[in-house]
């Protein structure tokens, strides 16, 4: 058996066969035979998404958040239809993401869409997760806030930003060795030391939130696991929204994955700032052959030099997996992969999508992104 991957092309083909009505009638054969058609239908690997195009245009604020785009038809989604032959047993979904911090550049260029791109799917469909969360949303570092109490033991390095979801914005610091655990970072795990810690309560336009990370009681602990190359893997994180801001936020809690990546000096300039980043997620599994890294598109999905992801090449072993070597998520915690079930040729569902616009974001056309959604199946 092997497996074949395919990321999908927005491109519809559309075809008729037509038969010409006939009025005469039509005399009774003097005799009749038939021949038998016999038809293999060859396995392939296909997946067809629909709309091709989402735009969000009308009021939109920052520290918002939209279920509908703003196209004639309001869509809420986009379906997922397998168009292929043979079973999917995957489905999973990255975004384009800013290569730099955009915040604070007055640019509107310099971020990208496919970063706000939020996704669920209803518990009533037969392939189903549940839970609304970031497809792949990308948060640089931001370690210049007066507001913002550190917390750093003797010997130690600490970077800190936000996990920013509509008005609401969570404060994150990761804490790890000072010596380093490679030439540019200091964050992967290894050592057993690196710690993520996350506000409990946001910050929104009405109130400060958790900031002070001396305080045990403001922030949740969470350790850094090793994973590829430099990165960290932080599973299962939780945060409860105050269902501030505009459009159509709820208080609610929700469920992700986070990956991290420090540079050893990134709280001292702001060049250096710019490669310390948290990624977190909730239907990307970040590392592999559909992994996009920040600053690259979907028409150069093979960037994967700086991960050193080859041994996570196969998606049933990275690890972003459930734990059971089978790739096939946990509904219970945090989720890696959209589908719960195999779809099979012809089956379809709705991956409903929300834009969610942080506070900060500068007025203007965003740079256009893309949300690809990627398959796996196992062919004979």
């Amino acid at each position: 058996m092997r497996k074949h991957k395919a990321t999908v092309a927005l491109v519809a083909v559309a075809f008729a066969v037509g038969m010409a009505a006939m009025t005469t009638a039509q005399p009774a054969p003097d005799s009749e035979d038939d021949s038998d058609f016999n038809v293999t239908v060859s396995e392939q690997t296909a997946v067809k998404v629909n709309p091709s195009q989402l735009t969000f245009d009308d009021d939109i604020f920052p520290g918002s958040e939209h279920e509908q785009s703003s196209d004639t038809e309001q869509f809420t989604g986009v379906e997922i239809e397998n168009a292929g032959s043979v079973q999917l047993e995957r489905i999973w979904a990255t975004t384009t993401k800013p290569s730099e911090r955009p915040f604070g550049t007055g640019d509107s260029g310099a971020y990208d869409t496919g970063n706000f791109i939020m996704g669920e799917v209803d518990s009533e469909q037969p392939v189903s997760q549940g839970g609304l969360a970031a497809v792949s949303r990308v948060e640089f570092a931001d370690n210049d806030l007066g507001y913002v109490v550190p917390s750093t033991g003797s010997g130690s390095e600490y970077h800190y930003g936000r996990i920013r979801m509509g008005e609401d914005e969570f404060f994150w610091l990761i804490q790890a060795d000072g010596t380093a655990n490679s030439a540019n970072n200091i964050c992967d795990g290894e050592d057993g030391a690196d710690t993520l810690l996350l506000g409990n309560e946001a910050q929104t336009i009405d109130q400060i939130g958790s900031v002070d990370f001396t305080d045990p009681s403001e922030y949740t602990e969470y350790p850094i696991e090793p994973i590829s190359g430099d990165y960290g893997y932080v599973p299962d994180v939780n945060v409860t929204t105050t269902g501030s801001g505009d459009g159509d936020q709820e208080v609610e809690e929700r469920n992700f994955d986070v990956v991290t990546y420090c540079d050893v000096e990134a709280h001292d300039t702001p060049s250096q700032r710019e490669h310390t980043f948290v990624m977190w997620s909730k239907w990307d599994p970040l590392l592999g052959d559909g992994f996009i890294p920040p600053g690259a598109h979907s028409d150069s999905l093979d960037i994967n030099e700086d991960l050193e992801a080859a041994e996570y090449g196969d998606t049933t072993d990275h690890p972003f997996d459930d734990g059971g070597g089978e790739g096939d998520g946990d509904a219970s915690g945090a989720i890696r992969y959209i589908t719960e079930d195999p779809l099979q040729p012809g089956e379809h569902f709705e991956f409903g999508t929300h834009l969610n616009l942080p506070l900060g974001v500068a007025a203007g056309m965003i740079e256009e992104g893309d949300l690809i959604i990627n398959v796996e199946s196992v062919v004979t």
